[in-house]
């Protein structure tokens, strides 16, 4: 099924044209592509103030995160069957794991999508 057509007043026809150096163009393409959207889009979006679509999660962070929380699941059956947290490097080793998994899922969702210099990565944010 095709997208309904939008109504005159609402289909973007204008142009809007930006000198900027040739390493300004690149980290507004990279910011873009880090973004997963046009440049255009991109562009309208840090002039108008709108919010970006948030960046899908990789399969490959989906996957991990899933065998991090297996490896959690089967010590936490382990210390409530015996009472006990036999393996507390283990775990340790875990729980590390899934904070810095989480962290590079942040970091990639957050990716271009505030522009602010000297924002502090989500791996910095969960360990003030």
């Amino acid at each position: 099924m095709a997208r309904p057509l939008k109504q005159p007043d609402d289909r973007a026809s204008g142009f809007f044209h930006v000198r900027v150096t040739p390493a300004e163009r690149a980290q507004l393409d990279a910011k873009a592509t880090a973004a997963r959207v046009r440049k255009s889009d991109f562009a309208r979006a840090a002039l108008l103030g709108y919010r970006l679509p948030p960046a899908p999660v990789t399969q490959a962070a989906v996957r991990e995160l899933q065998a991090i929380g297996n490896n959690l699941n089967q010590l936490a059956h382990h210390a409530n069957t015996t009472g006990t947290v036999q393996d507390q490097a283990a775990l340790q080793r875990s729980l590390e794991q899934l904070q810095a998994a989480l962290a590079q899922v942040l970091d990639a969702a957050l990716a271009g999508r505030h522009g602010r210099h000297g924002e502090a990565s989500a791996a910095a944010r969960m360990n003030p």
